[in-house]
């Protein structure tokens, strides 16, 4: 199957996931809506149920279905504004059955295994083991983040660098000199931060990196710490990690690095204080959209718990997180808007900010973090890009220009980042380019256009 009817059939089925639990039809029993199959052409949908219950509920259930038709179409036509809505037709997914059987036996042989023993995702398991014994080996760790650091960087950094130093061991932390940390988080405890660092201070250091989808992204001394730090811990929750550690835990099924800090804690012993629970708290909301992006899993919505538990102070963080806007942020989202330009029939929405916009607000890069969240909420928007326009440094050297991409879904953004070696997730991603504003514009039309399989317009 090619990975755009992948990635459509998976959209579909969110959207009718949400539909069929929103309908109030009392004959509908437990449905899930498994999969979904649609034609090259979208003329036709196959949708795959499971029922729980007896076959009459079964019989029940698809029958409230088609009745629903109407409704669940208008969903789709209304959320996705795909060329064409397809029609739907409605089968019971007998896979659940067989899974069911499946499980029966597996139970059985694992009566024969100790019920702890780890035979779940060992792979990641031992990486995670890797971590947690290279970081209670090390006696001095210098803990680094990506450039432009957002909420789950400083987050992550500020957790890191509290919980290790509960260990007794030596720590620093380092941000490259050129990143603003955004005013919504600056909050946090990060006193100390180096902006650069002396390569002969660090050998005899542990490297533990947080957040980066490679190494460029530690900023132009990248090759120092990775050179002259021993080990080099990467720690992350991208997909496309270049893993460019000598020791690698990258989950890219946890909703932040922050959620995966937490399990390397458990391992260390570290007591989860209420700063440290704070500063994972923070990483938590912002990468998952205050627990409403698609990444928001049970387990983080569980850790969320824990850390509320721990003594966060949830309306103090939303207060600084998400109601602290500075009013020169509020200026500049107008002049994003005024410089907004829909592609593709309005899936593609793509705006820019000019050094003059900047300047005309007083603000610096954190002041743009969070402005192409607006764009993507646009009705009817698949896909929303944001560009920077070079800044220039005081040595008269420019900062390229930087993009930002976010998608609902149907649109894997971070293939198109890593064309221009950036990287991300499916859904947020963004890269640096040299080429002009128009030059990025044509680049990011082109690039969704191929995944829409559609003339560039």
């Amino acid at each position: 199957m090619p990975e755009r009817m992948r990635r459509v059939n998976e959209v579909l089925r969110e959207v009718l996931a949400d539909g069929v639990e929103a309908l109030g039809d009392p004959g509908l029993g437990f449905v899930t809506v498994t999969a979904v199959r649609a034609a090259a052409d979208l003329s036709q949908a196959s949708v795959y149920v499971s029922v729980l219950g007896a076959e009459k509920r079964r019989a029940r259930s698809l029958r409230a279905l088609e009745r629903a038709h109407g409704v669940l179409q208008a969903r789709i036509a209304r959320e996705l504004h795909l060329k064409r809505t397809p029609q739907l037709s409605f089968h019971y997914d007998e896979t659940l059955d067989q899974a069911m059987r499946l499980e029966q036996l597996i139970r059985r042989e694992h009566e024969l295994v100790e019920p702890d023993s780890g035979m779940t995702d060992i792979a990641l398991e031992n990486d995670q083991a890797a971590v947690v014994a290279a970081l209670a080996a090390a006696d001095r760790v210098l803990i680094a983040t990506h450039e432009n650091p957002d909420g789950d960087a400083i987050g992550s950094m500020a957790a890191a660098a509290g919980a290790i130093r509960s260990l007794g061991k030596e720590v620093r932390t380092y941000l490259e000199p050129e990143s603003v940390i955004p005013h919504e988080v600056a909050f946090l405890d990060i006193e100390g931060l180096e902006r650069t660092v002396d390569p002969d201070s660090l050998d005899g250091w542990t490297l533990l990196a947080l957040d980066c989808g490679n190494e460029r992204r530690l900023g132009a001394q990248h090759p120092d710490l990775l050179s002259r730090c021993s080990p080099v811990i990467d720690v992350d929750h991208h997909h496309d990690n270049s893993r460019f550690g000598g020791v690698n835990l990258i989950d890219g099924t946890a909703s932040s690095t922050a959620e995966i800090l937490v399990r390397i804690f458990d391992g260390l012993g570290v007591e989860m204080t209420p700063p440290i629970a704070e500063a994972l708290y923070v990483g938590l909301v912002t990468d998952t959209g205050r627990f409403q992006y698609r990444t928001t899993s049970p387990a983080a919505l569980r850790l969320g718990a824990r850390l509320v538990e721990s003594g966060v102070d949830v309306h103090k963080v939303f207060e600084r997180v998400f109601e602290s806007i500075q009013p020169g942020k509020l200026r500049l989202l107008g002049r994003v808007i005024d410089h907004a330009v829909p592609y593709c029939d309005g899936r593609l929405l793509i705006s820019h900010v000019t050094r003059d916009d900047l300047a005309l607000v007083e603000g610096d890069e954190a002041t743009t973090e969070g402005l192409i969240d607006h764009l993507r909420a646009v009705e009817g928007v698949q896909v929303a890009g944001l560009i920077r326009e070079q800044v220039p440094l005081a040595d008269g050297s420019l900062i390229p220009n930087r993009v930002s991409l976010r998608s609902r879904g149907l649109i894997d953004v971070s293939v198109i980042a890593r064309l221009s070696n950036g990287g991300g997730h499916k859904q947020a991603a963004g890269f640096s380019h040299p080429g002009s504003v128009d030059d990025i514009r044509g680049f990011i039309v082109s690039e969704v256009s191929a995944q829409l399989a559609e003339p560039a317009a």
